[in-house]
């Protein structure tokens, strides 16, 4: 786990395409168990969130491909 001193433009990076991959599971997540209790409206509400948080996701990954930096897999979200 990275400290909260971030020392490299990698690391910020790193550390925010995890936090955006956490929240893709923990939304997607809440959209199944929504739909599973038949709760459809918030289900496809968490479903327009992770939509959203995976455009957030690509868009860190053309960062980092543009400015040649290596993602870092050993840090999650502060």
């Amino acid at each position: 786990m990275l400290s909260e001193n971030i020392h490299s433009t990698t690391e910020l990076i790193s550390i925010a395409l995890a936090a955006e991959r956490e929240a893709i599971r923990r939304y997607s997540d809440l959209a199944r168990q929504m739909h599973e209790y038949g709760n459809d409206e918030v289900g496809a509400l968490f479903e327009r969130m992770v939509d959203e948080e995976q455009g957030h996701e690509r868009q860190l990954c053309e960062w980092a491909e543009l400015a040649g930096l290596e993602i870092r897999t050993d840090v999650g979200p502060i």
